[in-house]
């Protein structure tokens, strides 16, 4: 949650609050000013602007509306028997742009085929490292078995 403070020789509100860094995962910290000087109205300017950050869709706003034709369609889609995996990317990209404005990227073999220069850094760090397996050599002795 959200909480204000008033910086020395300022009437302004300044509030302060959390959001998670999309690129690490991690919280960061998050201070701007409210532009109020009434502790209530600071406190509501607030909790706007964290609702927001957090990409927190209101009940009755125009988000709330397209978030539900993503989920119609998604549903009319699974009725259909024509749900994949590849519509279920595309229903949460979308999702995900009218919550915060962030793209979702995904990447396929055919995106990396075509130029895997444009395959960030942070996507090959997570690439398992190979190991070299030898069969067990078989002495004259154990040839019988």
């Amino acid at each position: 949650m959200a909480s204000l403070r008033k910086r020395p020789g300022s009437n302004v509100w300044q509030c302060q609050y959390y959001v998670s860094d999309p690129k690490t995962g991690e919280l960061r910290q998050v201070r701007k000013s409210t532009g109020q000087t009434s502790r209530k109205k600071a406190l509501g300017v607030a909790l706007e602007l964290e609702r927001n950050a957090q990409g927190v869709i209101e009940a009755g706003s125009e988000k709330a509306a397209q978030a539900k034709a993503v989920f119609s369609e998604a549903i009319a889609e699974i009725e259909r028997e024509t749900f994949t995996a590849l519509s279920a990317r595309r229903h949460l990209s979308r999702l995900l742009f009218i919550a915060t404005g962030e793209a979702l990227t995904s990447y396929t073999v055919e995106s990396w085929g075509a130029d895997p220069m444009a395959v960030p850094s942070q996507a090959l760090a997570h690439e398992p490292k190979r190991r070299k397996w030898s069969l067990p050599s078989c002495s004259p002795r154990h040839a019988n078995l």
